[in-house]
């Protein structure tokens, strides 16, 4: 039978002290579980989200260097409006799909026959 929680789970990584714009060094298993390169990638989610920029480097296999940069502003912070993305779509035309080739020539009784 489940566990009852007190409350929910809180955030697995500590993020906001993460990203206060120190420079961390991060160990696999000691700071954080999984592979450093999903915490990667999830350092520059949540940078995103907050609007500014970060910079992380891996060292080794195990560890990370992550470092906030407030004073940048996001490289993703583009965003389509929505008249490119109806121009988008309808520039956009699917290429035909080839007609299967047969896998043999049929078979012809003439070219057994006399």
């Amino acid at each position: 039978m489940g566990k009852k929680l007190a409350k929910w789970p809180g955030n697995a990584h500590p993020w906001d002290e993460w990203l206060n714009g120190k420079i961390w060094l991060l160990t696999q298993g000691k700071d954080f579980q999984g592979k450093p390169t999903t915490l990667r990638d999830l350092a520059y989610h949540h940078a995103h989200r907050c609007g500014f920029a970060v910079r992380v480097t891996l060292v080794e296999n195990d560890k990370i260097i992550l470092e906030a940069r407030h004073d940048q502003p996001s490289r993703r912070t583009f965003d389509r409006t929505e008249y490119d993305r109806r121009r988008h779509r309808e520039s956009y035309t699917p290429k035909p799909k080839p007609k299967p080739k047969p896998k043999h020539k049929p078979y012809d009784y003439r070219d057994y026959w006399p």
